[in-house]
């Protein structure tokens, strides 16, 4: 973004860490580490975690940490594995990415290395964020810095789509300390997503008397009539093109091939909105409940003999906010992939972890947020390993920026 200004509280913070010696030496290290970080990044992409299964992969990052003596991590109660580092006070910062993938249970995870190019259903979004916490906490280890304030590592479950990015809030819930949140999803960690894009996710069933399609024609209303024409309305909703707000209903399920001879007694749509802005957020959410009450109106009156109800369960609901823009975190992450010599992005919006502190009112920002890149005509993700390090590099300056580091620079959280 041009004209960008950053405080010079947070410019001079920078400068007096990247003069110091332990710090220059951690910046060094996440070169060295990156070949270690490949490895796990692509041990972590072979291990399966569909949404509501991530044990395997928890255990996985749960023995990493292990590994490099953090004895402090632990699993919580929904699943997350978290590990508090350096200074026990208050408040924390929480650097955190999501174990869960997209990929349902049985996926083959089939994947490979071709030189510094790995293969894999995961190896972006998101074993690239999950292994890049592990290289920051060996570059903090290797180089002696002890931070100011505590830093809360974090493995978080049930992000992706049912799971309503529950890992996330079970974690603020159970932490009120935590007053400053960075998540990690996908590789692209240049770009920073300040915003909480608003996303509901509902489902609604329409219920009628069913019978027989021959015999009991024009004697009832029907509900997978009621829902298509709903969906009809729907479709013909105009949204803006900025701020960037969608539409889709995704899933719809009535009957069966047992039933095809039947009017069926309900039938089911589910729906997904997002905007990245509170006003046309609501008057979508308004227009989609409109359509709705529509469809089962229309229905009813077309056959004028009972009535279609309906009944709506929301699944995932997040409110539409924006932090400013200059807030001290997302200037802290820009300041710091600036001052290592890459272009910072601002992304607009996104559905990530970021999005529940945000909500919450606690500073947040996403690194990442870029869609996987799939190889044509395969389920299949590549990452280009060579000079990946850098994305390292940014990310643990900005940690150290925020937490602060003992005898150079207060917290900046």
């Amino acid at each position: 973004m041009e004209n960008y200004c950053v405080d010079d509280k947070i410019s001079s913070v920078i400068q007096a860490l990247l003069s110091d010696p332990r710090v220059q030496a951690a910046l060094a290290y996440a070169e060295e580490d990156a070949e270690r970080t490949l490895e796990q990044q692509l041990e972590l992409a072979c291990t399966p975690a569909p949404t509501f299964h991530e044990e395997q992969k928890t255990r996985l990052f749960r023995d990493m940490l292990a590994h490099e003596s953090l004895e402090s991590a632990y699993t919580d109660k929904t699943g997350n594995v978290l590990a508090p580092l350096g200074a026990s006070s208050s408040p924390a910062l929480l650097l955190e990415a999501h174990l869960d993938s997209v990929h349902p249970l049985g996926t083959k995870m089939d994947c490979r290395r071709e030189g510094n190019i790995l293969y894999g259903p995961t190896v972006r979004h998101n074993s690239r964020a999950v292994a890049e916490i592990l290289s920051v906490l060996r570059c903090i280890k290797y180089s002696g810095i002890k931070l100011a304030s505590t830093v809360i590592l974090g493995g978080t479950v049930r992000e992706e789509a049912m799971g309503a990015m529950e890992g996330m809030r079970s974690i603020l819930s159970e932490n009120p300390d935590i007053k400053c949140c960075i998540s990690l999803d996908g590789a692209i960690n240049e770009r920073i997503t300040y915003q909480s894009t608003g996303f509901e996710t509902s489902a609604v069933t329409f219920r009628g008397i069913g019978g027989h399609a021959y015999g009991s024609f024009g004697k009832m209303a029907n509900p997978l009539h009621a829902a298509a024409r709903a969906i009809a309305i729907i479709s013909d909703i105009q949204v803006p093109e900025s701020p960037k707000t969608t539409f889709s209903v995704s899933v719809a399920d009535s009957g069966n091939d047992a039933g095809v001879h039947a009017i069926p007694p309900y039938a089911t749509i589910k729906y997904n909105l997002r905007s990245t802005a509170a006003e046309p957020f609501e008057k979508l959410c308004q227009e989609v409940n409109a359509a709705i009450e529509k469809g089962c109106r229309d229905e009813s009156e077309r056959w004028g003999r009972d009535i279609i109800t309906f009944e709506k369960k929301n699944m995932l609901f997040t409110p539409a906010l924006s932090q400013d823009i200059h807030s001290t975190v997302v200037q802290t992450a820009y300041a710091c992939i600036k001052a290592l010599g890459r272009e910072p992005i601002f992304n607009e919006g996104g559905s990530a972890n970021s999005c529940i502190p945000i909500s919450m009112g606690i500073p947040a920002i996403c690194l990442g947020g870029e869609i996987a890149n799939f190889i044509p005509g395969e389920k299949i993700e590549s990452f280009d390993g060579e000079g990946a390090f850098k994305g390292v590099q940014s990310l643990l300056l900005t940690v150290l920026a925020m937490s602060g580091v003992k005898g150079v620079t207060s917290p900046l959280i």
